[in-house]
């Protein structure tokens, strides 16, 4: 059986929006609960989330059942926290990246996306709507195979994807939500 770990980016401070976004609310539960839920409901369990020193201890506090780890050095990018998710996970054929700031995307999108994992091994799985992609994403092992690059604060995850030649799978779903991410106050207000 193919091995897919889930890593939540959300080691991030939230400076646009005034606080970390895990801490975040919509209709009174927290970003990361509607996350942990719809994963869930998709039978994920390799669930890891990457935090910032300075939040962990709140979050461990709050989630004393959840797998945390700890980024050191967020201010780095997201691909800091792909690195220590990759590194200081158990083995897994691909990882799921989950963004905080996009904790609207559908149950049902994130089961197409782990279907189409357990079809298309080795292959980037992004989901779709229209032809124009979205998160998030499953990137298969072979992207982290060369390792990370040096510089880090000026790298990113598309960069490495393309480097590797890994082939693409893109997937259609029905979930606008993949395209919506929340990093202003403004963005929580639905039109």
């Amino acid at each position: 059986m193919k091995k897919l770990n889930v890593l939540i980016l959300a080691a991030g401070e939230g400076t646009r929006i005034g606080t970390p976004k895990w801490r975040l609310k919509w209709e009174g539960e927290r970003f990361i609960d509607i996350l942990f839920n719809h994963l869930e409901e998709a039978n994920l369990a390799d669930i890891y989330t990457l935090m910032s020193e300075e939040e962990a201890p709140q979050f461990i506090r709050n989630y004393p059942n959840r797998k945390v780890l700890i980024n050191p050095d967020p201010s780095l990018g997201m691909i800091s926290s792909i690195k220590i998710g990759v590194e200081q996970t158990p083995p897994a054929d691909s990882y799921l990246i989950v963004l905080v700031d996009h904790p609207f995307v559908k149950t049902a999108t994130y089961e197409t996306l782990v279907n189409s994992f357990k079809k298309y091994a080795g292959y980037l799985i992004q989901p779709v709507v229209n032809t124009k992609p979205g998160h998030p994403v499953i990137v298969p092992h072979q992207v982290f195979d060369k390792g990370f690059p040096e510089d880090l604060a000026n790298s990113n995850l598309h960069m490495m994807i393309v480097k590797s030649n890994i082939p693409v799978m893109k997937v259609a779903v029905k979930d606008e939500e993949i395209f919506r991410n929340v990093n202003v106050p403004a963005d929580l207000r639905r039109d």
